[in-house]
């Protein structure tokens, strides 16, 4: 192989092509003081670098508690209000009561957007990658890295104090990692490495977000499947399992045993945050079936609002939106009071109860429409990679097939987790866009091949 077409070089490239393009996007996005879930990050970021401690306290003398988020981007808030002074004042500035005659705050988050910037470079870069297992073609690892960096989710919520860049790049390391290790033999040296990769990268993702743990039993379920269908031995799949579940441990065993020690609880993240989530969620199941059905319209990306105004009544959509009157306000407002007054300390096993159980299939019927929701990352690039999905997964060879469903079926799950615990928006499910794009690229490159081949005739 001469050394123009080695991989390792042009992995090379794709970086600081990701790099050279992302540069606009990300570095000269206009900067707006952080809102949403971001002050909570912000909260527990400053107290690791100011006290030393993570905790979502807000006050002087923080003390250790669960976070939302985890350890991961409370360090990483930490450092850059550490390393680059102005990004810790507008941090701070953020977070503290201001009067309204005071100026507003400064807006100066350069630190956290070269940070991002690095972040989401490494995670297009990590596509290039998953391209060349897939396909081992280079034209094909380059369409596939040239669809995950014009997918604008990528830089949607740069330059705010959210975990999705950091997410990001931990998924540039975890679906190669992962990948790698389901195309070698289970007798080859190197395999066991790959599988403990992937387990470490995983519990690293974990460690961003906690809803990830799916994956792991996931892997464990397909590599049983593995054995069944004849395609690997019981033993070497018994191995991979076990060093698997063993690298996600041995990331996840420190903030656990933290947890368990300081705080008497060995969980991941404080369990209110799993309440709340699930109350907004399960709010949506009060819709109406004629709600669902105009839901699948409405939730279509960029248009789909504008063309159910202009086919149905403003009853029939109004509710599935954010205003005040919808059911994500009456979820937050509404039921989730209710039912921390109802169950203080098992707030969310009895939403399950109560809530869940006794309508299951409304809320399997909700979660498919609100995973629909969710599923259009980048908007009108997910409304694309959806249309070319069959196709994609059609014009490939049978091995090829194989390893687009491996990479994209971590994405599918969580994206039908979330939409079942949460309110599914497209932001929680940055795992499907470089499976997304991989299977665009294979639809794209086999309808092209196919069109030659036919003017050739």
């Amino acid at each position: 192989m001469s050394l123009l077409r080695h991989p390792a070089l042009h992995l090379l490239l794709a970086l600081l092509m990701a790099a050279a393009v992302l540069v606009k996007p990300v570095l000269f996005k206009k900067t707006e003081l952080p809102q949403g879930d971001a002050p909570r990050y912000i909260i527990t970021g400053l107290n690791l670098a100011d006290h030393g401690v993570i905790s979502d306290e807000h006050r002087p003398d923080p003390t250790p508690t669960l976070v939302a988020g985890g350890p991961l981007i409370a360090l990483e808030i930490a450092a850059i209000a550490l390393l680059d002074q102005e990004s810790g004042k507008t941090f701070r500035c953020a977070v503290s009561p201001r009067p309204p005659e005071q100026p507003p705050c400064p807006l100066n988050l350069t630190g956290m957007k070269i940070a991002h910037w690095l972040e989401l470079s490494v995670f297009a870069a990590g596509g290039w990658i998953l391209g060349w297992l897939v396909f081992r073609s280079l034209p094909m690892a380059w369409l596939g890295f040239g669809l995950i960096v014009i997918c604008r989710e990528l830089w949607t919520d740069s330059g705010q104090a959210l975990t999705e860049p950091l997410a990001y790049t931990i998924l540039g390391f975890f679906l190669p990692a992962w990948l790698n290790a389901w195309q070698r033999p289970a007798d080859a040296p190197s395999t066991p490495l790959w599988w403990g990769l992937s387990g470490l990268s995983l519990g690293l993702l974990i460690l961003i977000k906690p809803s990830a743990m799916a994956i792991l039993p996931l892997g464990i379920l397909l590599l049983a499947l593995s054995v069944i269908l004849g395609k690997r031995p019981l033993r070497g799949a018994a191995w991979a399992a076990a060093l698997f579940g063993l690298g996600c441990l041995v990331v996840l065993s420190p903030w656990l045993l933290r947890n368990l020690i300081v705080l008497g609880v060995p969980a991941l993240s404080h369990p209110s945050y799993l309440a709340t989530t699930l109350s907004h969620r399960i709010a949506y199941n009060a819709m109406s079936l004629q709600e669902w059905l105009v839901g699948w319209i409405y939730y279509l990306p960029d248009f789909g609002d504008n063309l159910a105004a202009r086919l149905f009544a403003p009853a029939m959509y109004e509710r599935l939106d954010w205003g005040d009157s919808s059911y994500y306000v009456y979820g937050r407002d509404q039921l989730y009071p209710a039912a921390l007054k109802a169950a203080p300390e098992h707030t969310a096993a009895y939403l399950v109860r109560d809530y869940v159980l006794p309508d299951a299939f409304k809320h399997a019927a909700v979660t498919l429409l609100l995973a629909w929701r969710g599923f259009f990352v980048g908007r009108l690039w997910g409304l694309v990679a959806l249309v070319l999905l069959a196709p994609g997964l059609r014009l490939v060879t049978p091995e090829q097939r194989r390893w687009l469903l491996l990479i994209l079926l971590p994405g599918l799950l969580l994206l039908f987790a979330q939409a079942a615990l949460s309110v599914s928006i497209t932001r929680y499910n940055n795992a499907l866009v470089a499976p997304l794009a991989m299977i665009a690229a294979a639809a794209i490159g086999g309808l092209c091949i196919r069109a030659y081949a036919a003017i050739r005739r």
